[in-house]
């Protein structure tokens, strides 16, 4: 495909066709060439089958039927709105066909987007506080060329374009009608805070049926990486307290759980059955214990068939550890200030406003499916 020499706008772009022998998938000729030659080195069916392929190629675009006019279908040229249509997704039907589409060279082919989530500026309040105000976060296209963002003078020339290229950085670059248009309307919905950190710790969403990439940024960027553990983390060791050797990924279960109760976000540890999911909540309770502002009782809600299993498990790995089961009709919530309370779904179903009033450091939803 050959760039307009000069202002583009003088001259159509121009598409040259071209083919190769059926032995030398590599060497082509211009199609010119192939219909001047003396010898012809495609073979004796050179030129039927060159019309052919030019046949089949314009099944899959309908622009190309014109070659099939002319005396020899050697080249094209085409209305911007064509070129358009090649960037929008005709270039890869034409390519499923069997062609092969070659931009001249010169043009820049490297324009592409990003979604952004998240306003500048670090996380200076607590993250509860953040998803509890329900502010919006601002998510938005960017534009790159060459894998540099592009500045607000450059996108306002793509957004500008009203055709298939635009002039940046000293170069012509292809602009496909949906770059143009992110560029002009650059702004997409807003997120809440919870659905910009989901988005960010994905890396990818759908806008418009199409999966693109996301970059967080400031705070959402920061909760991201505290998130992952991809930033500096604090890695806590199993409490003195715990009557148990956890193994490695036992530690590093209590450590993901340590940061994301420290960044007041919730989890859901989905390990095997037989796995001490238990002995890790535990170990987590006794951890947080250790600091005042953590050390509020631990609230397990689980199936009242599991109740006898927890207080054991408790009991067995945290013998320094008060448990009260709240369940029956003698039940009662007086005086909790520490330790493990146990009760069940139907429970907390009747009493929610009495638990409601305890001021609890932890709560443990066993079998969560039951929450459904």
């Amino acid at each position: 495909m050959a760039a307009p020499e000069g202002l583009y706008r003088i001259r159509p772009f121009e598409m040259v066709v071209r083919a190769h022998p059926p032995e030398r998938p590599g060497e082509f000729r211009d199609v010119a060439e192939l219909w001047t030659l003396d010898k012809d080195e495609f073979g004796s069916r050179g030129r039927i089958d060159t019309t052919m392929g030019v046949g089949m190629a314009a099944a899959a675009w309908a622009p190309l039927r014109s070659l099939l006019e002319a005396d020899v279908p050697d080249r094209l040229e085409l209305a911007d709105a064509e070129v358009l249509d090649l960037l929008d997704g005709a270039a890869e039907r034409l390519e499923a066909s069997g062609v092969v589409l070659e931009w001249d060279p010169d043009l820049d082919q490297t324009l592409a987007g990003k979604v952004v989530v998240g306003s500048s500026g670090r996380l200076s309040q607590s993250v509860p506080d953040v998803f509890d105000q329900n502010a919006l976060q601002g998510f938005s296209w960017q534009l790159s060329l060459g894998g540099v963002p592009l500045s607000e003078e450059e996108m306002a020339l793509v957004a500008d374009a009203d055709g298939p290229i635009a002039r940046l950085r000293e170069k012509w670059v292809l602009v496909p009608r949906v770059m143009a248009d992110r560029a002009r309307n650059p702004d997409l919905k807003p997120l809440t805070a919870i659905d910009a950190l989901s988005v960010a710790l994905t890396g990818s969403t759908v806008v418009d049926g199409q999966r693109v990439e996301v970059e967080a940024k400031g705070w959402v960027a920061q909760l991201r990486e505290q998130v992952t553990g991809d930033g500096d983390q604090e890695l806590i060791e199993p409490p003195g307290a715990l009557n148990a050797t956890l193994r490695e990924y036992q530690v590093e279960g209590m450590r993901w759980l340590h940061r994301m109760t420290s960044l007041g976000l919730g989890g859901c540890l989905a390990d095997d059955m037989g796995l001490g999911k238990t002995v890790m909540l535990i170990s987590l309770h006794l951890h947080r214990r250790l600091n005042p502002q953590t050390a509020g009782p631990t609230l397990v809600v689980c199936p009242a068939s599991l109740l006898g299993n927890w207080e054991r498990e408790i009991r067995r790995f945290a013998p320094g550890e008060s448990v009260r089961r709240y369940h029956g009709p003698k039940r009662d919530l007086d005086q909790i200030a520490s330790g493990f309370v146990l009760t069940t779904y139907g429970t907390m179903r009747l009493d929610a406003e009495k638990f409601e009033q305890v001021p609890w450091g932890l709560l443990v939803a066993d079998e969560a499916q039951h929450v459904k």
